[in-house]
């Protein structure tokens, strides 16, 4: 069991865990995703599910909770077809599709293992602006091992993602970016915070960057 993630309802506090399983000896096309969820009391806590299917194997999830208490989770698929999928359940964790969808793909030989390049996260606008209910993915493109952070968004709670847009921006030939996370704040603005890696002749610089935008991304 690895990369667990956990998440909240903010109006019904039911309470979310996501991981992955995996075994080196099975191979990365066999990590799966599983969720165990409490409602109310401790009690009502459900039993453990997959929630990827065989086709979205992958690892590195990532949740968060609707308008309406549907739960979100999106991951990657590495080293294989390196695409980005997202699932959800409209009833609280209870059932999920049998089908996975996809929000992009990522370039072949380009997530780097321990760069956490194809970790994409996902947020709510829970403002009750224009967009309230909108769902964001963010993640990093790498190409030949250079890091953009691109982010994404679905009016639909899922079914259909817009065009990825840039986030982040380059100030010197060379910077790459990773670690992209994405929140939605009260007031409906988009901030998605990444890292820098820039190479100097003393090693690696490193800083933490935030970006941000007021027109629903």
């Amino acid at each position: 069991m690895d990369k667990p993630y956990m998440t909240i309802d903010p109006v019904s506090d039911a309470l979310y865990v996501f991981w992955n399983d995996f075994s080196r000896t099975r191979g990365p096309n066999s990590w799966r995703i599983f969720l165990r969820c409490k409602h109310g009391s401790r009690r009502h806590v459900l039993d453990t599910h997959q929630i990827s299917a065989e086709s979205a194997f992958g690892g590195f999830a990532t949740a968060a909770v609707g308008i309406e208490g549907e739960v979100y989770a999106t991951w990657a698929t590495i080293y294989h077809a390196q695409r980005i999928w997202f699932a959800r359940s409209l009833d609280g964790g209870r059932t999920w599709p049998t089908t996975d969808r996809h929000v992009t793909d990522t370039p072949a030989g380009g997530v780097r293992q321990f760069d956490a390049v194809g970790w994409p996260t996902v947020a709510v606008d829970r403002s009750g602006g224009p967009h309230h209910g909108r769902v964001y993915v963010a993640w990093t493109r790498s190409t030949s091992l250079i890091g953009s952070v691109e982010l994404a968004w679905s009016d639909d709670r899922g079914d259909h993602w817009s065009p990825s847009v840039r986030v982040d921006d380059v100030e010197i030939s060379g910077d790459s970016h990773s670690l992209a996370w994405v929140v939605v704040d009260g007031e409906g603005r988009v901030c998605v915070t990444y890292r820098l890696l820039r190479p100097d002749p003393a090693g690696s610089l490193r800083a933490e960057y935030l970006a941000f935008s007021t027109t629903e991304g």
